[in-house]
């Protein structure tokens, strides 16, 4: 108050946002595009310290580089110094635990289906 901001402008400033994004995955991450602008929007628009950025993840889990990628850009967001929490509903089997995983908190349902369910190699 002693620097003449009003209240409603020291809110709007600093109130901490949280960003959401839903994935929905599917085995070659169709949506892949989309994942990389969100998260160039967060890791720009964040601030470090203050935001926080809510992954919520619905994948049956898929090729080994896509999801790799995927799990990357979701690093990029911890790297920015946003906290990363990552939510799981239903699934998040093999890739989709990898890009979990990544998360600073990983919240889960308690009858969600999270882990790795084998390895497919490619030739």
């Amino acid at each position: 108050l002693e620097a003449g901001l009003t209240i409603r402008n020291m809110r709007r400033n600093y109130r901490p946002v949280a960003f959401v994004i839903n994935f929905e995955g599917d085995t070659m991450i169709s949506s892949m595009d989309l994942l990389r602008k969100q998260v160039s929007i967060i890791v720009n628009c964040g601030r470090a310290g203050v935001d926080k950025a809510v992954v919520v993840i619905t994948s049956p889990g898929g090729a080994v580089s896509p999801y790799g990628l995927a799990a990357s850009q979701l690093v990029r967001i911890r790297k920015a110094g946003i906290q990363l929490v990552v939510c799981v509903d239903t699934v998040a089997a093999s890739g989709g635990y990898m890009m979990a995983s990544v998360g600073d908190t990983v919240c889960a349902a308690p009858f969600a289906v999270i882990g790795s369910i084998g390895v497919v190699t490619q030739i």
